[in-house]
């Protein structure tokens, strides 16, 4: 899991943020975002076996847990502050979502269910073998 670069250019006239898909370590192939959460709800709270996703703050901010099985990393995620590359084989959890948070996430498949794991435990097991 690494920080990835968002460069920021600021002016009277308000922000513009960039990123540059190049400094993925993968070809993006899909987008979404995630926004209307309600308050103490948490999204994410699952594994992928080979997705790789990069995910930051377009809007506002919220928590996110990335956990490998055996180390567990809690960041903020803020507009304009950063976006966060996950390996494929990590636990994400999003929470603690500000009211206006938009949550940004840019994916190295197209949707698979089969990709994913929605019990922690299993994906414990997984991580045992894998």
């Amino acid at each position: 899991m690494s920080d990835l670069t968002l460069g920021s250019f600021v002016s009277s006239e308000g922000a513009l943020h960039v990123f540059e898909f190049q400094q993925l370590p993968f070809v993006p192939r899909r987008l979404y975002w995630i926004n209307g959460v309600p308050k103490n709800a948490t999204r994410g709270k699952h594994g992928h076996k080979h997705l790789e996703q990069a995910i930051g703050a377009v809007a506002g901010s919220c928590s996110l847990t990335v956990q490998d099985g055996n180390h567990s990393l809690d960041l903020e995620l803020v507009a304009g502050n950063n976006l966060v590359y996950i390996p494929a084989g990590h636990w994400r959890k999003l929470y603690n979502f500000s009211e206006d948070c938009t949550v940004l996430v840019v994916a190295s498949e197209i949707y698979d269910e089969e990709d994913y794991i929605r019990d922690f435990d299993e994906f414990l097991d997984w991580k045992k073998t894998h």
